[in-house]
């Protein structure tokens, strides 16, 4: 039986007539990156028409659907029509923009123009933790239903937070400067400096720096002191005083400011702080253990002070008594034996260092000694005694 049946074109009668057989297309249609509906397939009538579909990742442009339909020109005589796809295509949706983590990175192979469900790792600076997903992922923008081209980056939560030492440093006997504290960065680094009688040893400095081993994973950072330590400075030998004693407590291994008093022997008396203390090392800048002892002029002298004043008087006394009794005997003993007639005086002991031709004086000589001779001794008054041993006139 022959069929009579019309092609409508773009709603034009364009043909009709008497076929021997249906139109039909004999290949199934084909959207590349896309799905045709069921009911279109090899051997679809004409007019058959099917919604199409992107797979994930791509967006859909286009009449959005497939057609069968006359191919013009064929003088009906071979009864095939083809797939009319009316534009429709499926195009990759891509992120345009290149990922950022601030205070990471992002491995290689993420950037833009990357395709849907495009994943990297993310890998944070020095001094920062990471958090969430530790990965970015390319998706398509929520609530598009694949109608545009552009995707975004999900982060998945993933984050760079910095590390912090929650703490404060703390250098036992000495003082950290300003800048460190809790809640300072990583790599902050702040001087110590001892308290006075301590010394420094160590970098001489406290650093914030990441937990080792935790591979960046935990906020919190740890103090690195680099063996910085305040030790005591200390006097390392006992303390001496020549002919004195020290009193308990100062010896080897006293710290700074470690004070004794000194006590001196019998028949020595003190002089000076009449103390000992140790003390830093003048000029080493508390860059050393060893200290020294600070006598303060302290020194123990003889005799001791509890005889000295006795000796002051009693020795001066005893010199000018004995120098006036050798005299006097002497005197005594000599009296008489030399006399010179001078109105019935008698001559002194005249005692000079030089020769005179005269020797006069109006008041009493009691001795005038000399060892040369006199031409003359003439006095008002008398004398107790002449003694010389040359001649007298």
């Amino acid at each position: 039986m022959n069929l009579t049946r019309c092609i409508i074109i773009a709603t034009v009668l364009v043909a009709c007539g008497e076929w021997n057989a249906a139109i039909t297309c004999e290949t199934s249609p084909n959207l590349p990156n896309g799905e045709i509906a069921d009911g279109c397939k090899s051997g679809s009538l004409i007019f058959t028409t099917c919604p199409a579909t992107c797979n994930n990742g791509y967006y859909i442009g286009g009449n959005e659907e497939v057609q069968c339909v006359y191919v013009p020109g064929s003088n009906d005589t071979k009864n095939v029509g083809e797939w009319n796809y009316g534009g429709t295509t499926c195009t990759a949706i891509t992120c345009e923009t290149s990922p950022n983590v601030l205070n990471g990175i992002i491995a290689d192979g993420c950037g833009s123009g990357s395709l849907l469900n495009t994943t990297c790792t993310v890998t944070c600076n020095d001094g920062y933790y990471i958090s969430g997903e530790e990965e970015v992922t390319c998706i398509d923008t929520p609530g598009s239903n694949d109608t545009n081209s552009e995707g975004e980056w999900d982060y998945g939560g993933t984050m760079c937070t910095a590390i912090t030492c929650e703490t404060s440093p703390n250098v036992l006997n000495g003082t950290v400067s300003n800048g460190c504290g809790s809640g300072s960065l990583v790599d902050t680094t702040c001087t110590v400096t001892c308290n006075d009688g301590y010394y420094i040893s160590g970098d001489e400095k406290v650093t914030c720096i990441d937990t080792p081993g935790s591979d960046d994973t935990n906020s919190e950072g740890e103090w690195n002191y680099g063996g910085t330590m305040c030790t005591a400075i200390t006097c390392e030998t006992s303390p001496n005083v020549l002919n004195g004693t020290i009193s308990n407590g100062c010896g080897s291994g006293s710290l700074v400011d470690t004070t004794c008093i000194v006590t001196c022997n019998d028949g020595y008396y003190i002089s000076g702080d009449e103390k000992v203390t140790c003390i830093d090392t003048p000029g080493s800048d508390d860059n050393n253990s060893e200290g020294e002892w600070d006598y303060g002029g302290t020194t123990c002298t003889g005799p001791g002070k509890s005889y000295a004043w006795i000796a002051a008087i009693i020795v001066p006394i005893a010199l000018i008594a004995i120098t006036l009794i050798g005299y006097y005997f002497f005197g005594r003993s000599t009296q008489g034996s030399r006399k010179k007639s001078n109105g019935g005086k008698q001559a002194g002991v005249i005692g000079l260092d030089t020769t005179y031709e005269n020797v006069q004086r109006g008041d009493l000589y009691e001795t005038v000694i000399h060892e040369d001779k006199y031409e003359n001794v003439i006095d008002e008054d008398k004398y107790e005694t002449v003694i010389d041993e040359d001649n007298i006139s």
